[in-house]
């Protein structure tokens, strides 16, 4: 039964996660910015992106940074992580023949506090590992312009693969 609800609560939790679009800020060196916007395509020397339904052209040598915030999934990690560890830690504590609970259910506080032991350090992990990250990608001016291409052809593959 116990496995059951488990694969039940999962199925729900990751039943909405597909990658969600990605919104970048992009700082020039003259100063110019682009909050917000969605990276379409590169043509020879030129990012193109779009932001609130508009297209923009910017020569990849004006673009001094590009700034990226992935959203946050700190509440399911904690769940997760929570559910994950007190699995672990049951599990673990009723295989092992010296710590098996007499019944069914934990008579031992020693063995209640292993199991609280596991949630929280699970619900600690899981919550890290889903909290929101930033992924800054710099080129300083003095980078050559066939190692900028290359850069920003790599970014350009590697973003396209983990579109939704």
């Amino acid at each position: 039964m116990n496995r059951y609800l488990l694969v039940f609560i999962s199925l729900i939790l990751f039943a909405g996660w597909a990658p969600a679009q990605q919104y970048w800020d992009i700082a020039t060196y003259d100063g110019s910015p682009y909050a917000n916007v969605s990276v379409r395509d590169l043509r020879g020397d030129t990012l193109v992106v779009s932001a609130m339904g508009r297209e923009h052209e910017l020569s990849i040598f004006r673009i001094a940074s590009m700034k990226m915030e992935t959203p946050s999934h700190t509440g399911s990690g904690l769940l997760l992580g929570a559910l994950a560890g007190g699995a672990v830690s049951a599990t673990l504590l009723t295989t092992s023949s010296t710590n098996a609970p007499v019944d069914a259910g934990i008579s031992d506080l020693g063995n209640g506090l292993i199991i609280v032991g596991g949630v929280v350090a699970g619900g600690l992990l899981g919550g890290f590992i889903g909290s929101s990250h930033e992924k800054t990608l710099s080129f300083p001016r003095e980078m050559s312009p066939e190692k900028r291409r290359r850069r920003f052809e790599r970014f350009l593959k590697n973003i396209q693969q983990t579109k939704p």
